[in-house]
């Protein structure tokens, strides 16, 4: 038996063939089932991202600004690192933790009682 023989025993046309663009599909299938879980999840990361993102910017850009009522609505002016310094400082120096007096006899009683236990 020789390889001619063997050949002739099997006729050309019983011998499956793909078509090209079959294989190409295959490949663009197996692609898009490759793809499929990010094409899921990535709308609910930027729905999560834009709820958690947007609320923080904006709150900074306010914190950032002065916010007053008038008529017919309200008005948002940039103020920068003004409305921090107010909230550290102060806006009188004096009064940033409350009116400090002088404590009566009574309080000097209470605060040594205090200090010394």
């Amino acid at each position: 038996m020789s390889v001619e023989q063997t050949s002739v025993d099997t006729p050309r046309s019983a011998v499956p063939t793909v078509p090209l663009w079959s294989s190409r599909w295959q490949a663009l299938l197996a692609r898009l089932d490759r793809l499929a879980g990010s094409v899921f999840i990535w709308p609910t990361v930027l729905v999560v991202l834009f709820l958690s993102i947007f609320p923080l910017v904006i709150s900074l850009y306010l914190s950032l600004s002065r916010f007053k009522f008038v008529k017919g609505g309200f008005e948002i002016r940039f103020a920068g690192l003004a409305n921090y310094r107010k909230l550290l400082f102060g806006s009188e120096q004096a009064h940033f933790l409350g009116v400090m007096a002088a404590p009566s006899p009574l309080g000097w009683c209470i605060f040594c009682l205090l200090y010394t236990s």
